[in-house]
């Protein structure tokens, strides 16, 4: 089962970023404390400094950031409400205010199960307007569904109701901070009052699985096998299908899915999948971030394994020093 990535590329991992202790302490300018015969030897044994060598291995991952919606709000059950909400968001805006703030390479994704390198990729938002920023088109849609607005340019459903959701995201984060109010900046364009509500990056996964949310912002870390990652995401009874999507055709294609043995039409089906999360406008990709390996020289073993979402640490028992 995949996992639920709730940090940002922006945040090191703990338990994986261990640097030399490094001493920064320095005398006043023009001052030298006097020292007692005991400091005056520890200092002349302190080993001398010595630069910090690293190896770096960066890796493409299957780490990828996304914005989901509860289905089962009052307004946003319509999937013509999430389209134009998708159309309206404008995910190279995002990226670029963003995560290309440290990944210069950053691209936005534009297939839910296959990399933008990948021999099955295939674009199924672009067509759509999904992610574009373009409010005349989110708009044109509307308006064909029965959608107005009021004199102060609020949106209202076909019954006459003002439209008003929340956006749920975890704070600690400016990048975060910073998606959000782009996300609220778009959706006014349409006439859409968002409330932003931030959670403590902690309450995470009590926030979805409870789907106390009508958008939220989060990221998968998919299975290396697409079957698995299509049945976690977006099975009507996966416990972590958040937003609550149920939609049929979509569970039987992911069945259709499990019992394809031929790789060529597997990937086919895979794109019938992410086509039909398209329609649905469920989940809106944002971009996907590689995994960066930091160790030092001294330490061997250290490799990167695509295919567990361990990544490096898949085979940390087998870490070790080298000989001197």
């Amino acid at each position: 089962m995949g996992r639920v990535h709730r940090g940002h590329p922006r945040q090191a991992h703990p338990q994986v970023l261990r640097l030399p202790r490094i001493d920064h302490h320095r005398d006043p300018p023009g001052q030298r404390r006097r020292l007692q015969p005991r400091q005056h030897q520890r200092r002349e044994r302190r080993p001398a400094r010595r630069r910090v060598r690293y190896r770096l291995q960066r890796r493409p991952r299957p780490l990828w950031h996304h914005i989901d919606i509860n289905v089962n709000n009052e307004f946003l059950s319509d999937p013509v409400l999430r389209t134009a909400v998708f159309q309206a968001i404008d995910v190279e805006e995002i990226i670029a205010r963003t995560y290309a703030n440290v990944q210069s390479d950053a691209a936005r994704k534009l297939n839910h199960l296959y990399r933008n390198d990948s021999a099955n990729f295939q674009d199924h938002l672009t067509a759509t307007g999904q992610g574009a920023g373009d409010t005349e088109q989110a708009r044109d849609g509307l308006t064909e569904a029965g959608y107005t607005w009021d004199g102060d340019g609020k949106l209202l459903d076909p019954d006459g109701k003002q439209v008003v959701f929340n956006y749920r995201y975890a704070d600690g984060s400016d990048d975060r901070q910073t998606m959000a109010d782009l996300v609220a900046f778009n959706l006014a364009d349409i006439g859409i009052d968002v409330e932003l509500k931030s959670f403590p990056a902690a309450d995470l996964g009590p926030t979805l699985d409870g789907s106390e949310f009508d958008m939220v912002a989060f990221g998968w870390t998919s299975q290396p096998v697409i079957v698995n990652s299509a049945r976690q995401f977006w099975a009507s009874d996966a416990p972590t299908n958040y937003g609550r999507l149920n939609d049929p055709e979509l569970d039987d294609l992911i069945d259709a899915l499990a019992l394809e043995p031929d790789p060529a039409k597997a990937a086919e089906i895979g794109n019938r999948i992410a086509e039909q999360v398209v329609d649905d406008a469920y989940q809106l990709p944002l971009v996907n971030t590689p995994v960066a390996i930091i160790a030092t020289p001294e330490l061997v073993n250290v490799r990167d394994n695509w295919a567990s979402q361990q990544r490096a640490l898949y085979n940390v028992a087998e870490w070790g020093l080298r000989a001197e």
